[in-house]
Formats: structure tokens, C-alpha cells, sequence
């Protein structure tokens, strides 16, 4: 028999099993046109656990936090960290115990959270802080480079006093060489990561997203990351600059211009991150002596036009 039509304030979204209980009956509860994505709800079949649908379920101390909180703001985690949800309880109340979730106790002093959206959870600077305990380094850092790039909420100043309120706590050390190693002015995770792979190497550390100016001052791009000193541009390629044609397009003008300003491009691509990065620094360290050679050599040429020229030293 087919099942009755549920409410329509219920029919098309996830529910509270309680709210609906007086209208429906528990027999209609257990319908096969309805799953049951966590304990105490109802949805419409294969609906997949979310936080959407955790908001239905948290009680007034508790809030999606971690990385899960990180994903709400649109900020990189590692794929291995979007199969488990967590929520944290501020103070003394119930630990969340749900399939798919992992629960955590946070003190007041540290718990922030962001509560204008549609599901409360922990501001994008106190989600940082929070992955310490699962994250790795380099993820730490990738988290935290993107925290603070394109004037999101949480600035390196923010990070910083949450490292000083966990100063002791589980992964202090790890979150303060994590504050150490955050830039702001990196676009992406590669970005950040092949940042790390230059400084690391002994290499100075490059400027990230500075515009290029050309003989008229007008702007013709801006590399990834730049020697400008030494006109060395270092430009991070994922797939769409390959796969897109406008993209492709695009990236050839920008190197006519860089080139027509004596400029360098280094194109990476994210073997040049793993199993070709020696063969990379080995073309950056290369990149940099030819121009540093070269730049030492214009220098000594206007010297000596500026002594030779009338007025000058003898």
C-alpha cells in the first residue's frame, strides 16, 4: 500500500522524528520512503548525514567544530576529513555520541563560534586551531594560509592569541610552528605547499600574488609566487589551465607580457610538489643564478656609464 502523504511542511526536507510524531504516527515514521540519517530524524530515502542535519540535533552547549567547521567556511581539509563530522560541548554538557560523528569537550575560554549562519560553528580562526589535534603540519598550514587570504574572518593576529590561549594544551607546539610558517597572500593549497617546498630547500622566501608592473606602470598579472628582485615569476598550473581553453589562453598572454618585462616564468605543475621536486628547485636554483648574474652585470654597466659620462669620476 502506498504510504500517506506526509505534511507538506515535512514532505520535501529532514525532520525531527518528535515534530512529527503528532501528526504523522510512529507507524509512518517507518516507511520505506524515508530514511533515518541519524538517530531521532527523518528524510527522504539516501539522504547522507550533514550538518545541516546535525543543526536539527544539537543541543544548546554544542556546535559543529574541527575540520567540518572548516568545510561549512569553505576552507581546504584533506579528503580524509569529510567523512567524519564533529561537534564540540562547551563545559560540562553531553558529549555528542552519533554514528559518523566524533564528539569533543571544549573549554569556555576557548570555544568561538560563529552563530549567524544556518548552523552554528566555530569561526574560521578557532576551526584552525581546533584541527591541530587531527591535522598534519603542512595541512595546518594550508588551513591557516587560506583562514586569512582574501579578508576572510581571522587575521594572523587572531590565530596568534588563540595559540597563546592553547599554549600547554594538546598540539601547542604543532600550532605554534603552524603560526610560524602562515603567509598571507597565498590563493590556494598547491600555492602554500610549493611555498613551503622553496623555503625549505634554503631558498629565500618568494613574495605571493604581487603585481607585476610594466615600463608604464599598468599591472600585467600577478605570478603565484615572484622573485621581483630578480624578475623570476613561479606560477602554480593545476588541470584547468590545461583542460580550459580560456584559462590556457589566458596563461599564454600573461608570459608574453612577463617576458616583454625580462621576466622569468617557472610553470609548476603538482608532480613538481612530490616526485619531481628536486628536478624543480634545481630549475629555480638555476633561474636564480642566470638572474642574478645577469642583474649584476646591468649594474656594473651603469656604473660604468655613470663614470664615464661627462661630470663623472675620473
Amino acid at each position: 500500500m502506498k504510504p500517506a502523504a506526509l505534511p507538506p511542511d515535512l514532505a520535501a526536507r529532514p525532520f525531527l522524528v518528535r515534530e512529527a510524531l503528532p501528526l504523522t504516527g510512529s507507524e509512518r515514521l517507518r516507511r520505506l520512503d524515508l530514511c533515518a540519517p541519524t538517530r531521532g530524524v527523518r528524510a527522504p530515502p539516501d539522504t547522507a548525514l550533514t550538518p545541516a542535519i546535525l543543526r536539527l540535533v544539537l543541543g544548546p552547549s554544542q556546535f559543529i567544530s574541527h575540520t567540518t567547521a572548516a568545510r561549512l567556511h569553505g576552507l581546504p581539509v584533506p579528503t580524509r576529513e569529510q567523512e567524519t563530522l564533529h561537534v564540540s560541548t562547551v563545559g560540562d554538557g553531553s558529549v555528542m555520541r552519533r554514528a559518523g560523528v566524533t564528539g569533543h569537550r571544549i573549554a569556555q575560554d576557548l570555544a568561538q563560534v560563529d552563530s549567524a549562519g544556518p548552523v552554528r560553528a566555530s569561526t574560521p580562526a578557532a576551526c584552525w586551531a581546533e584541527s591541530a589535534t587531527l591535522l598534519a603540519l603542512d595541512d595546518l598550514i594550508v588551513l591557516g594560509d587560506a583562514v586569512i587570504a582574501r579578508n576572510r574572518p581571522g587575521s594572523v593576529a587572531d590565530l596568534a592569541a588563540l595559540v597563546r590561549l592553547r599554549a600547554g594544551r594538546r598540539r601547542a607546539g604543532v600550532l605554534r610552528e603552524a603560526l610560524r610558517l602562515i603567509r598571507e597572500g597565498s590563493e590556494s593549497p598547491q600555492e602554500t605547499r610549493l611555498r613551503l617546498l622553496i623555503v625549505r630547500a634554503g631558498h629565500p622566501e618568494p613574495a605571493l600574488n604581487v603585481p607585476v608592473l610594466d615600463s608604464r606602470g599598468r599591472s600585467i598579472g600577478r605570478p603565484d609566487l615572484s622573485y621581483p628582485e630578480l624578475r623570476i615569476g613561479i606560477e602554480y598550473e593545476g588541470d584547468h589551465h590545461r583542460t580550459d581553453v580560456g584559462t590556457w589562453r589566458s596563461d599564454i598572454r600573461r608570459r608574453e607580457r612577463f617576458a616583454a618585462e625580462g621576466w622569468r616564468t617557472l610553470r609548476v605543475v603538482a608532480d613538481d610538489l612530490t616526485v619531481h621536486a628536486q628536478s624543480f628547485l634545481t630549475r629555480l636554483e638555476r633561474a636564480r643564478s642566470v638572474a642574478a648574474a645577469e642583474r649584476g652585470a646591468t649594474s656594473r654597466d651603469r656604473t660604468r656609464r655613470r663614470v664615464g659620462a661627462p661630470g663623472g669620476d675620473d
